[in-house]
């Protein structure tokens, strides 16, 4: 058994802070104090002290990943933290509902403060995950910490072994690749349009996959249909007042069919 011990503001004066009101022990003597405990139990304990509620929020997220509990004392943050309190709801309902998660990675570089903390929670997400879509690009920053080779079978069987049905991997011209838990794989080509922007593909190409998954489509059509999308999209002038509706995505498929061939996307 692993424990996260998280202690928040003010913490790491204990012994110096009002100690008539809490004591003389310092901070240092109650995690040796818990550390002896631990050790008499065969317990693992880790302990983190921040005076940020983000700093709190963000180890009780990653702390899922790998601890079987958590004890907290937030300080001050007892009374006064929602961030804190919804961190600690959300980890809780997705592992008591079980509810599937489809992970579209779609990196952003300026919502981050670096590459670790990218890899940190990317990853955290993707073991939960029974779908997960991305670029090779993407797949290497959520695997920066996991010791992976960098290939897209290394990815698919990686993330196949946590919880993944799908893991999708993208190479923008050169196509996309789907790999399933039982070892299927099914490779698309982008169709052949004249590209306008950069943007816009991916969340054409993420929302038509799934629609044909939940359609129940046979996999290279739902890639297929998820290609043609992207493809639509940038193609196009704007993003999402331009996303095809699925009978455009229809014709669109059937007149490059025309033009290029029935495997113009699957050869």
């Amino acid at each position: 058994m692993r424990i996260l011990v998280l202690n928040g503001p003010n913490l790491n004066l204990l012994g110096v802070r009002e100690p008539g009101l809490y004591g003389t022990v310092d901070y240092d003597g109650l995690l040796a104090l818990i550390q002896k405990e631990c050790d008499a139990l065969g317990v693992e304990v880790r302990f983190y002290q921040s005076n940020h509620e983000g700093d709190l929020v963000d180890a009780i997220q990653a702390a899922r990943l790998d601890c079987d509990g958590i004890v907290l004392n937030p300080g001050a943050y007892t009374h006064t933290s929602i961030a804190i309190l919804d961190a600690l709801k959300a980890v809780a309902l997705a592992k008591k509902t079980g509810t599937p998660v489809i992970f579209d990675i779609d990196y952003r570089a300026y919502n981050w403060k670096s590459d670790d903390e990218i890899a940190l929670y990317y990853s955290m997400v993707a073991r939960d995950a029974r779908i997960i879509m991305g670029s090779r690009e993407e797949f290497d920053l959520t695997e920066k910490f996991l010791g992976l080779d960098g290939s897209d079978q290394a990815s698919a069987d990686y993330w196949c072994g946590q919880q993944a049905a799908i893991v999708v991997i993208k190479h923008g011209k050169e196509g996309s690749t789907a790999y399933t838990c039982n070892s299927g794989k099914y490779s698309i080509k982008p169709f052949p349009v004249k590209a306008l922007k950069s943007f816009g593909g991916g969340d054409g190409y993420a929302s038509a996959f799934l629609y044909g998954l939940f359609e129940g489509y046979e996999m290279f059509d739902a890639l297929e249909f998820g290609s043609a999308s992207a493809a639509m999209l940038v193609a196009s002038h704007a993003c999402s007042e331009d996303m095809p509706t699925a009978d455009a995505v229809r014709e669109f498929i059937r007149k490059e069919k025309e033009e290029y061939g029935e495997m113009v996307a699957r050869g």
